[in-house]
């Protein structure tokens, strides 16, 4: 984490979670919300913020889609993960009930954490850009249709003045958000015996028989672990990108002698990130 007051792009309004994560990594940082994910982006690229914090998957939903496609196309690195718990709370215009209820807007991945709670209230989903625009919007409408609600932060609740009907709605209580810590500087930590890294990379292979299995076979041989492994299509539906993460630093020598392996098989590998790992939540 970092001390010093720095400016951070986060996509969404005030009251998003990206908003949330912004200020617990960073307490003295001032969060500046991005339309767009390419917003946050851009902004980092321009360096009018020093980072961007961005959720990259969700432990009940999966993958936050688009990420994985804007990483390749900038010229930035990730420099570190942080870990979000996910509260999820029902909130609508005051005096509401949840009988009053029939609609509930949000963000189509805080949907999905809540399946179980709006089935069993007969609640219709409908998706919406994130979490806090979905407060804003029922804020916005209270005197239209007393029947809407969100999916949002409690943070929404005092911020667009509505009563939280439920707390606690995501189907699991272990709803943990992964955000990956961007910067427009590239910066690799120094190799320390008492830490563990990840390191981050894309890579592209031919659309051939065994082409990922041979690719892949560097860092089995050279014992190093991966972590995460999710695959693309081109635009030309012939070649897959990749984009991984292993449990190594990127002075390994394991590493290094997987990648010049892996340079066999494929015709770009682009290293994003070499960072420390949290491992108060993956564990030791």
């Amino acid at each position: 984490m970092i001390s010093t007051v720095t400016k951070i792009a986060f996509q969404g309004i005030p009251g998003a979670y990206s908003q949330i994560a912004c200020h617990q990594y960073a307490p003295q940082s001032q969060a500046i919300p991005c339309n767009t994910f390419y917003n946050a982006f851009s902004l980092l690229r321009k360096k009018d913020v020093t980072l961007a914090i961005i959720p990259i998957r969700n432990s009940i939903a999966g993958r936050v889609p688009d990420i994985h496609m804007l990483l390749p196309n900038e010229d930035i690195f990730i420099v570190d993960e942080y870990f979000l718990k996910i509260d999820l709370c029902l909130l609508a215009p005051k005096g509401t009930t949840i009988e009053d209820i029939d609609s509930v807007y949000s963000h189509p991945v805080a949907l999905r954490q809540c399946q179980k709670f709006l089935i069993q209230n007969k609640l219709t989903s409908v998706e919406y850009t994130d979490t806090a625009a979905a407060a804003r919007m029922i804020h916005t409408n209270v005197e239209k249709n007393h029947r809407m609600a969100s999916v949002s932060s409690a943070l929404c609740a005092s911020l667009y003045d509505l009563d939280i009907i439920a707390s606690h709605v995501q189907d699991y209580d272990t709803n943990i958000t992964r955000f990956i810590v961007l910067s427009n500087q590239k910066n690799i930590p120094p190799r320390l015996d008492n830490k563990r890294y990840i390191s981050a990379f894309f890579f592209h292979v031919n659309n051939t028989p065994a082409s990922l299995y041979k690719a892949l076979g560097g860092f089995a041989t050279n014992g190093v672990n991966i972590l995460s492994l999710e695959s693309y299509q081109m635009e030309n539906f012939r070649t897959a990108q990749f984009y991984a993460e292993v449990d190594a630093h990127s002075d390994d020598d394991g590493f290094k002698q997987a990648i010049a392996e892996l340079k066999f098989y494929t015709d770009k590998i682009k290293i994003i990130g070499v960072f420390e790992q949290d491992t108060s939540i993956r564990g030791q």
